[in-house]
């Protein structure tokens, strides 16, 4: 079975379809017009039909379009045609009448204008019977008839009562303040009461909030004590409510404010107290490099400096930390420099100063002594006066030779044995050795007295703990292992 129910769309619009049959193909859907409903069933009955027995396909629930005055059809268009289906009244319309009410005349026809008034026929007294509510009725009008044909009418108004409350329209974030700063205003509490009658608001703190913050009642303005430590807490917390005249307090709007961190940790100096030393009457020369941690704080670098009380003779790269003697010390004059280094971070916060030394080395004190030529071997011509204890000693020169004493030099003695030739054989010798410094060089040969031969191979032995290899050159083409 299948058919469409049409209807007029500019009176009735569809609502809901419900109580749908099983089997259901369509089951009621609108059509692009918004004025037609398609339904069908392949079997709603499960097999057994009704006949004529009156069963029920759908509800269909209609809204009566505003205005809608007079009257309207629903038709009732048949869309199959399957053995045996026909319609009782093809053309049979549903009409829905659409009364228009008129209110009753309140002396020929006296009735209350609201069931939420009632009237005391004795007294006169007029009773509201609902809960007032400004925002739905703001005032009631009623007109009394008494049995002596008098009338009077009135109205009693519905006095606006304030019982929405305020909401928070400020922000969450209070920002943020340097640590140990002093006491300031951090931020200024907002609020929308435009929910209901106002008489204004005032403001206050949530129980939660941190102690540290105060407000003003009138002007929401919320002060920080001040003196934060970053490192104790980096951010507060407080929460601000708005209560209007009729006492409706608005949620907590939770607010937090950030406290920013500062270098406060001077840095400290981890380079040595010790520079080493210099000799007398030496040459300007850096002598010592000063380095700092200034990992206790944030950090943006150090510059160095020296301590007012350093030697004159230093002075200090500001960047690299390097420091520079003048030089020309005089060991008998003065035997060791002194210096402090300080390192300063970018917030102005100064390490201690660290104290180093500059040592300055004494000269070799020597007696010599004058021998007479041909005294013979192994006599001293000098002594060294002032040695220090486990001090050694060396030459680096000497007067007779105007050059450095050098060792005696290694010789190496290459001894070439070249074996006589016979007939019928073939020989691999060593034929010349060249001598360089530490090295020999030694050159192989070969010699054949059979112009046949066509391939040689042999081993070269050598003491390993006399010889090491450095390199193997120059070998003759055709070489299999070289």
């Amino acid at each position: 079975v299948g058919f469409s129910l049409d209807f007029d769309s500019t009176a009735l619009s569809l609502d809901s379809v419900s109580g749908v049959a099983s089997g259901a193909i369509a089951s009621g859907s609108l059509n692009p017009d918004g004025d037609g409903l398609t339904f069908a069933w392949s079997d709603p009955f499960g097999g057994s039909w009704p006949g004529s027995t009156e069963a029920e396909l759908a509800t269909v629930t209609f809204n009566v379009i505003e205005g809608t005055t007079g009257s309207t059809g629903l038709d009732i268009v048949k869309t199959s045609t399957p053995p045996g289906y026909a319609f009782d009244g093809q053309s049979h319309d549903v009409i829905i009448s659409v009364d228009v009410v008129t209110e009753p005349d309140p002396v020929s026809d006296p009735q209350p204008v609201s069931s939420a008034l009632s009237i005391n026929s004795a007294t006169g007294e007029v009773t509201l019977n609902v809960d007032p509510d400004f925002e739905d009725v703001s005032e009631y009008s009623f007109e009394i008839v008494s049995s002596n044909d008098r009338n009077a009418s009135g109205t009693a108004a519905i006095n606006n009562v304030d019982e929405v409350a305020p909401t928070i329209s400020s922000g969450p974030d209070a920002g943020s303040v340097e640590e140990n700063g002093a006491a300031q205003v951090v931020y200024t509490a907002a609020a929308d009461d435009s929910g209901d009658i106002s008489a204004g608001v005032t403001f206050s703190l949530s129980n939660d909030s941190d102690s540290a913050f105060s407000i003003d009642a009138a002007s929401g303005v919320v002060t920080f004590a001040g003196g934060a430590d970053y490192e104790s807490q980096s951010a507060y917390n407080f929460g601000v409510i708005a209560t209007d005249a009729a006492n409706n307090a608005s949620a907590p709007k939770s607010v937090s404010l950030s406290i920013n961190n500062l270098d406060e940790v001077a840095p400290t100096i981890t380079s040595s107290s010790n520079a080493g030393s210099v000799d007398e009457n030496g040459s300007a020369q850096v002598v010592y490099t000063a380095t700092a941690d200034d990992s206790g704080d944030i950090s943006e670098g150090v510059t160095f400096s020296l301590s007012n009380d350093s030697d004159s003779a230093f002075s200090i790269d500001a960047a690299s930390g390097e420091v520079t003697f003048a030089g020309g010390a005089d060991y008998d004059n003065q035997s060791a420099y002194n210096f402090g280094v300080i390192a300063t971070d970018t917030a102005g916060n100064a390490s201690a100063p660290k104290a180093v030394t500059l040592n300055v080395n004494a000269p070799l004190e020597l007696t010599t002594y004058a021998i007479d030529e041909n005294s013979g071997v192994g006599q001293i011509i000098a002594t060294v006066d002032n040695a220090a204890e486990g001090e050694t000693f060396s030459l680096v020169g000497a007067d007779d030779a105007s050059a450095p004493v050098s060792p005696a030099p290694v010789v190496y003695e290459t001894v070439i044995s070249i074996p006589v030739q016979e007939d019928n054989t073939q020989h691999v010798y060593v034929s010349g050795s060249q001598l360089d410094g530490s090295q020999v060089t030694v050159t192989l040969s070969y010699k054949s007295d059979d112009p046949t031969l066509t391939g040689v191979g042999f081993n070269l032995n050598f003491d390993s703990s006399a010889l090491s290899l450095d390199s193997v050159s120059g070998v003759a083409s055709g070489a299999i292992a070289s």
